[in-house]
């Protein structure tokens, strides 16, 4: 059996009148062995985060009461075949409250949309990855998650665009990614692609966000205590929404196929 405690203080000075804010967040887990491959774990915790300090100017309709939340998860973890494969699943329930979100709306004419807090978004959701030695040099991986996030709770009045029992907006229900690593020793090369996959969303606005899925690719040379690793991301150059704002500005475009070089050395 786990347990921690952990004292936060805060200062915000965002208002331009320092104040202090403390608090205290818990943790609670425990892990249990069915045997030695298989193990069973949950866990409940809290948190508690300040809002940031652009988002308290009141030309954006703060000061704003902090993020609070807790999450409950449960789950297994398990070593298949001989310990060549590891199997990971949890099940879990997310909430927080006075997220921001913007309102698209602008009072007091300064160019600036208000934001507004969100009363309470709960996600409930699963995660399931695998993680397997195919063979000595050839790994894989492969994570699927699902994730429905609602309103919850109103908060109290303030505007907002979306209603208790909506969807949340920007979270995709479901998403899944996978990732395979080949290795070459008489070369001392690593080759490795992947890519996501990530589901449908709705914007502030309710617009549809298309779904989409980026491939990305490295190579790998190694010898000895040096390393140079070159990558390119969005492999296809598939163009695509990452998430959707307002119905006036539009979506926020996902980046076009990019690479970079990177050299390690080790000592």
């Amino acid at each position: 059996m786990l347990l921690s405690v952990r004292y936060d203080k805060f200062e915000d000075d965002s208002n331009g009148t320092a104040f202090d804010d403390n608090n205290v967040t818990y943790r609670l887990g425990a892990i249990y062995k069915v045997t030695p491959s298989i193990s069973l774990y949950g866990q409940w915790a809290d948190s508690y985060e300040p809002q940031g300090v652009g988002s308290q100017a009141q030309q954006a309709g703060g000061p704003f009461e902090p993020t609070t939340g807790e999450i409950i998860e449960g789950g297994v973890n398990a070593e298949l075949f001989d310990e060549t494969t590891l199997l990971r699943m949890a099940v879990y329930q997310i909430k927080r409250q006075n997220l921001l979100q913007n309102t698209g709306l602008d009072p007091e004419g300064d160019g600036i949309d208000n934001l507004a807090p969100v009363g309470e978004v709960t996600s409930d959701g699963i995660e399931i990855e695998v993680i397997s030695d195919i063979t000595p040099n050839w790994i894989m991986s492969v994570a699927y998650s699902y994730n429905d996030a609602r309103i919850t709770a109103d908060n109290g009045g303030t505007t907002i665009r979306n209603s208790v029992g909506d969807k949340f907006a920007n979270a995709p229900e479901n998403q899944l990614g996978f990732w395979t690593r080949y290795q070459v020793p008489e070369w001392d090369l690593a080759f490795a692609f992947g890519g996501n996959y990530v589901d449908e969303q709705l914007s502030l606005s309710g617009q549809t966000v298309k779904s989409y899925f980026v491939a990305d690719a490295s190579i790998t040379w190694e010898v000895e205590n040096y390393s140079v690793l070159f990558r390119i991301d969005n492999l296809f150059d598939r163009e695509y929404a990452e998430s959707g704002f307002l119905s006036r500005t539009g979506h926020f475009p996902g980046n076009p196929r990019n690479g970079f070089v990177e050299f390690t050395y080790k000592w």
